[in-house]
């Protein structure tokens, strides 16, 4: 599944893989989702990066849904 970004999440994904130590603590429902899963998508493809989750069991299925699906990048496992 290919992502289409808006042009303030283009802006936002190059500026993390510029900063690879970088952070979004914007507010809910802002958009940062299909960006996280395209950031993690490109880290994989390009250095084989891994990316580690923690979250409430209640969000796991949304998030797995949201994030990693669209990634395409490989789930190790899950804990609920």
């Amino acid at each position: 599944m290919d992502l289409e970004l808006r042009k303030y999440q283009k802006e936002l994904l190059a500026y993390h893989l510029k900063e690879p130590r970088s952070i979004d603590t914007s507010a809910p429902s802002c958009g940062k989702t299909p960006v996280l899963a395209m950031w993690m998508k490109m880290r994989y493809q390009i250095d084989g990066c891994k990316s580690i989750f923690t979250m409430p069991s209640s969000i796991l299925l949304k998030n797995q849904l949201e994030i990693v699906m669209p990634s395409g990048c490989p789930v190790v496992g899950t804990v609920g």
